[in-house]
């Protein structure tokens, strides 16, 4: 899988994503369109703004473009995200980056969940006209969570966007890109010209995880992405993935997954 800043330069400049989630778990990254995720029922945590928030039914938050953010599941949940290029709302428009709070069982967030599934059958669907069906869906929504009918909800606003890529933006677009090789907090430091230290807390604070957690993580991503779609070897997947060994491969993909690359690959092979 890879980060979705890596997959968003050859989209389209109106572009729109939606869909459901059973609770989304999703390593830090970033990407020049607006990210929405609605939580229907359950609860969701979502990292942005150097902060890590718990998400509950009723909720929805609203991601600016360039910002970093990540996901951690608590299942069971229910909901929806929904990517979308700046232009489908004008281009000139500036959202807020923020959280909005209903009641759950209210008119208004009743209405947020309508809109939401009416644009996810339009773009299932693909009917004639789909694209200006859904781009209309799209600021009804909005709409409704910037100007709710029945009075102003609870609006929790964050920190917004940059506007731009900044130094931990580079840093995610460097990882991604050197994945195969060793990469160490010291280089990261002598690359972009900081202190190691300041690598440390930045990436911590941004991301939620180590350095090193993280590259882990992108990795076996990485090697699952691999294992379902191609023939090659478990030992040479490991390697061009960035594992020093395949001993280090197996458990770190053991205690990310909880199975081993072995057992993938065998359901994988039984699999119709």
């Amino acid at each position: 899988m890879e980060p979705f800043h890596e997959q968003s330069r050859d989209r389209d400049a109106r572009y729109l994503f939606i869909r459901r989630s059973d609770g989304l778990d999703f390593l830090a990254h970033y990407h020049d369109a607006y990210e929405l995720f609605v939580v229907v029922s359950g609860r969701q945590k979502v990292g942005i703004a150097n902060q890590e928030v718990l998400l509950q039914a009723g909720q929805a938050i609203l991601t600016s473009p360039w910002t970093i953010h990540y996901y951690s599941a608590c299942r069971p949940t229910r909901g929806f995200m929904l990517i979308f290029s700046p232009d489908l709302v004008g281009g000139r428009i500036s959202l807020p980056q923020a959280i909005w709070r209903f009641a759950p069982d209210g008119p208004d967030f009743k209405r947020v969940c309508d809109l939401v599934g009416r644009l996810q059958d339009e773009m299932d669907k693909q009917k004639p006209y789909a694209e200006l069906a859904a781009c209309g869906l799209l600021n009804q929504l909005l709409l409704a969570l910037v100007r709710p009918e029945n009075g102003p909800a609870s609006l929790q606003s964050l920190p917004p966007g940059s506007g731009r890529p900044g130094l931990m933006q580079a840093i995610l677009d460097y990882l991604a890109r050197h994945l195969h090789e060793p990469v160490s907090r010291s280089e990261l430091a002598r690359h972009f010209k900081v202190c190691p230290a300041h690598i440390s807390r930045t990436f911590h604070a941004a991301t939620g995880l180590s350095l090193s957690d993280y590259l882990a993580r992108l990795r076996v991503d990485r090697a699952l992405d691999q294992l379902r779609s191609s023939q090659e070897s478990i030992t040479d997947i490991a390697y061009n993935c960035g594992f020093a060994s395949i001993r280090s491969f197996n458990r770190q993909f053991q205690r990310i997954t909880g199975q081993a690359p072995r057992d993938l690959r065998r359901q994988q092979e039984v699999s119709p």
